[in-house]
């Protein structure tokens, strides 16, 4: 069950910041002072539109993919086992005492 709701988190997380078709039909400039352009139309903007600035679109659309990359390993962290993160941890520290005792025997 929380595979499905982590994988329904991070498609719903990528599909909401690349949401470009519905602002670019309804509101061609980002409506007023732009304050509804989402990222995937600014980039389309800079690229496309009159002044073809291609390398400011290629940095938006770099800087758009590592906040997606971040907010994914935070939803990945918040949304991972915690029980099966505490077995790795004892598992770890029995395997150190295993060893501990095998050297001092010795």
């Amino acid at each position: 069950m929380r595979t499905i709701v982590v994988f329904t988190l991070i498609t719903s997380l990528i599909g909401g910041l690349n949401m470009f078709d519905i602002p670019k039909l309804f509101i061609w400039n980002g409506g007023p002072d732009n304050a509804t352009m989402t990222t995937s139309v600014f980039i389309h903007s800079l690229a496309f539109s009159g002044s073809y600035l291609y390398n400011r679109a290629a940095a938006a659309s770099m800087i758009m993919w590592l906040l997606i990359a971040i907010l994914s390993a935070i939803v990945f962290f918040l949304m991972r086992d915690k029980e099966e993160t505490r077995a790795r941890i004892g598992a770890r520290r029995v395997q150190r005492a295993i060893r501990k005792a095998e050297k001092e025997a010795a």
